[in-house]
């Protein structure tokens, strides 16, 4: 049995990812997060891990929602926020990535290393107000909401229309 539908959803739901092992910093990210989305017509989920692990993989797998990744690049016990990023862009182009991290020195290897960074923001330096810009950016972002989902013996896709450059259907 073949499924397929195009729908749209009727309001946008961003989760938040923070990725950080300082408690203080995620604890302060959370917050700016909740001041500044709060303004705009957006719900959201703000979810937080201090490392990588198998519930952040899966986190990163599932690419149904819109997602923004809040990282340090540093991170103890763990691979690099870098590292973490490169996972991310094998399987999802479409989520914002953006750094906070004390190590300015990391910019230029970012840059060089990764496609499609919102924004790297040093810790120490206006952290606060480039943040709430970054978000403010985000939040007034018009979201491509429609989605073409497929259902075939078990198996269940959905896919952002965005991404879709063709469709063919084989008759055998």
């Amino acid at each position: 049995m073949l499924l397929a539908n195009i729908s749209k959803v009727g309001f946008c739901v961003i989760k938040f990812i923070i990725v950080d092992d300082e408690a203080k910093t995620t604890e302060k990210v959370k917050q700016i997060i909740s001041q500044t989305i709060f303004k705009y017509d957006v719900q959201y989920n703000i979810v937080s891990y201090c490392k990588y692990d198998n519930k952040l993989a899966k986190e990163i797998d599932d690419v149904s929602t819109i997602k923004v990744y809040i990282m340090d690049i540093e991170l103890e016990d763990s691979i690099s926020g870098i590292e973490i990023a490169k996972k991310i862009r094998e399987v999802d182009w479409e989520s914002n990535i953006i750094f906070i991290t004390s190590h300015d020195r990391m910019f230029e290897t970012v840059y060089r290393t990764l496609y499609n960074v919102f924004d790297f923001i040093e810790k120490f330096e206006n952290m606060e107000e480039r943040l709430i810009t970054d978000l403010t950016k985000i939040a007034k972002h018009n979201f491509d909401y429609k989605t073409f989902k497929y259902s075939c013996r078990n198996i269940e896709m959905q896919i952002y229309l965005s991404s879709i450059n063709y469709i063919h259907r084989n008759s055998n």
